[in-house]
């Protein structure tokens, strides 16, 4: 990361500026300690040889922890292998380095310090012979690690590996402004450069050939119909012209071809007359007042514009008048006002337009008792609903919905999760604890299991399928015992089980991160936990509800999470700066969601590129579609089609339709189509 020092250097300016001497020496004393070494590689690289050098391995190892948890967590499932192989390559290294000076004594703490974690792994299974072996450089199996050229080459891959990584992660803001800055002085600079090119245009004259003299109409690639109604105008000052130009844009708006580049032939010369003398000038305001009389009777009398004979020269010069302008002439008659507060207005008009337009809106009432889960596919082309019968329904959303498979579970489905790699099946979670994979090509369930059965009183409160489909999480709760649960999805067994502290805390909603090593487990103290799945260790906590979390969901770019609590708000907090406080926080206004007798709900929902949010409201009795500003929500669109309060809501976005669900405490389900813009 460049300008890193510089930045550091700021801090401390602000902190000096400021009299934060205290800071200041926890500043610098951090400074001194960072493992990261200011981002510079070379450091870095440097550090660990002489960590090697020395034989320190508990600080080599802790060194790659920090790694991990502060790089490689945020890199993709796709390069944890080669993190693996640099991790081993690093072990192998300081082995190669104790057997090369003769420190068997290392070696012999090496393979007894780390047996737990490699004897599982095939390629450090004949390492385990090297206190017995002899002139172990000429062995074939180690030969090629005694190599300068295999040491080089690793030293040379950890570091441009690390440089790469140190280049791709997410920064905060702070490492941005350099950037911004130099962004914004640039983009003034082709402004300004516009501004300039636009004025040379449009005020350099131009030689005409045919009158002699210069034009100062600007060039083709410019004029619009703004251009021609101004240049009307200042020609004529009559009001009924002003309103002709004004007529003329509106037919522009409209499409009819009056711009030069929709096909209008503007008389390009302008020659220039000599100067009138002033018995001229009067002459040609007698001629200009007759002109506006007889222009006014006729514009106000639409019978002589249509009983005019074919063929006359009146008749002609108005035949290329359509019905519709002659309507809006009639209509802009009527009230005549000022050119500039009717562009204004119909400014104000266009600024009113809705982002969504509602195409259709239709109610089902496929299920008699309350809805309790409602989601779409990955690829929004089917949709789960189940309510407090046991029925689970399967939908079509397009190109009309429909029930397409339909299954009594004859048990209630508190959690519900389709796969991220296949949008055939979809995970259950059960009142009775049970677990249940279900196929919805097949419409049948594939597999069920059910490792606490004689529990009485535990219960599933939510699962949540991994973004590899290769684990999946599940939260129990009780009165006196919770489990947040790792299942393996292919032997479907327990991995291991998450411990989130001390204290022992309830799952009520989570979401895993774009590469599923990390879990956002939201909890019934209102808080938020960080869990890295690979150490089932605690890395990040923060508390945004005074009450339990009813709803998580992370902003496509991972840079927010938002969250729903049982104090009726609605938080947003963003991933990359201070979570101990809030973006901002908003009251929600649906009662029945808070109820804590009632299973959890998805309340609300994110469209796909973040900007929009689907909420579930009580007072319209539908889904309120929201605008997400720097502030807060702002009203957009109300969907309203429930004659109860709805509970659960999700959206999925295709092309340039989106479809909204929501289902209600009656049982209805409502699909909404939007054109999106």
């Amino acid at each position: 990361m460049p300008h890193m020092q510089h930045i550091d250097e700021l801090i401390r300016e602000y902190f000096l500026f400021r009299g934060f001497t205290n800071s200041l020496k926890w500043f610098d004393y951090d400074v001194k300690a960072d493992k990261d070494k200011g981002f510079r590689v070379d450091k870095l690289v440097e550090q660990i040889t002489q960590l090697v050098y020395s034989y320190d391995l508990a600080t080599i190892r802790d060194l790659w922890s920090h790694f991990e948890n502060k790089l490689f967590s945020k890199l993709d499932q796709d390069v944890s292998s080669a993190v693996k192989k640099l991790e081993n390559s690093l072990l192998k290294f300081y082995v190669v380095h104790a057997l090369t000076n003769n420190r068997s004594d290392k070696v012999y703490e090496f393979l007894t310090k780390m047996t737990n974690d490699i004897h599982v792994q095939a390629e450090w299974k004949d390492w385990f012979m090297l206190p017995y072996l002899k002139n172990i450089e000429e062995n074939p199996l180690f030969a090629v690690y005694f190599t300068k050229q295999w040491q080089d080459s690793f030293l040379i891959s950890l570091h441009n590996f690390l440089a790469i990584v140190y280049q791709i992660i997410p920064r905060p803001s702070l490492c941005h402004y350099e950037d911004d800055a130099n962004k914004i002085r640039r983009l003034q600079d082709e402004i300004d450069v516009l501004k300039q090119k636009l004025t040379d245009g449009v005020s350099q004259p131009k030689y005409n050939t045919v009158s002699g003299s210069f034009s100062t109409k600007p060039p083709l690639d410019i004029i619009d119909d703004f251009y021609t109604v101004s240049q009307e105008n200042s020609n004529n000052t009559n009001t009924d012209t002003s309103m002709k130009s004004l007529r003329t844009l509106i037919r522009t708006i409209g499409g009819l071809p009056t711009s030069p580049i929709l096909g209008k032939q503007i008389n390009t010369k302008r020659i220039s007359q000599p100067i009138p003398t002033t018995a001229e000038i009067g002459f040609k305001k007698h001629v200009a007042t007759t002109n506006s009389k007889l222009s006014t009777s006729l514009s106000t009398s639409p019978s002589s514009c249509i009983m005019m004979r074919p063929g006359s020269t009146s008749d002609s010069s108005r035949r290329t008048v359509s019905k519709r302008s002659i309507s809006l002439e009639r209509d802009s008659s009527r009230s005549r006002g000022p050119r500039d507060t009717s562009l204004d207005n119909l400014d104000k008009r266009l600024q009113k337009v809705p982002p969504f337009l509602l195409l259709s809106q239709e109610s089902f009432n496929e299920h008699k008792t309350r809805i309790t889960q409602c989601w779409f596919n990955l690829s929004g082309s089917l949709i789960a609903s189940s309510d407090n019968d046991g029925c689970l329904k399967i939908w079509t959303a397009a190109p009309s919905p429909k029930v397409i498979g339909s299954t009594n579970l004859k048990k209630i489905v508190y959690s519900l999760d389709w796969f991220k790699t296949n949008d055939r099946y979809l995970l259950l979670g059960c009142d009775d604890c049970t677990i249940i994979l279900y196929d919805a090509k097949e419409m049948k369930i594939s597999w069920e299991l059910n490792p606490f059965k004689q529990s009485t009183n535990l219960r599933i409160q939510c699962v949540k399928c991994g973004p590899t489909d290769s684990t999946f999480i599940c939260s129990l709760v009780s009165k006196d015992n919770n489990k947040l649960l790792l299942y393996d999805l292919k032997t479907k067994k327990i991995e291991r089980q998450l411990i989130l502290g001390n204290d022992d805390v309830a799952v009520t909603c989570c979401a895993y991160n774009h590469n599923g090593q990390l879990l956002y487990a939201g909890c019934a103290d209102g808080s938020v936990r960080t869990v890295d799945l690979r150490h089932s260790e605690i890395v990040d906590r923060w508390t945004p509800h005074a009450d339990r979390l009813m709803c998580l969901q992370l902003s496509p770019d991972h840079n927010d999470c938002y969250t729903l609590g049982a104090d009726k708000k609605i938080c947003r907090t963003s991933m990359n700066g201070n979570k101990q406080s809030c973006v901002w926080e908003v009251n929600v206004k649906n009662d029945s969601l808070l109820q804590p007798n009632k299973c959890m709900s998805q309340a609300f929902t994110l469209d796909q590129s973040g900007s929009y949010m689907l909420l579930c409201h009580s007072q319209h009795n539908g889904g309120n579609i929201y605008k997400i500003t720097s502030t807060g929500l702002s009203i957009v669109l109300s969907l309203k089609e429930h004659q109860s309060v709805p509970i659960v809501c999700d959206w999925s976005s295709l092309n340039q339709c989106g479809t909204c669900v929501t289902g209600s405490d009656d049982g209805t389900i409502c699909i909404s189509t939007l054109l999106t813009p």
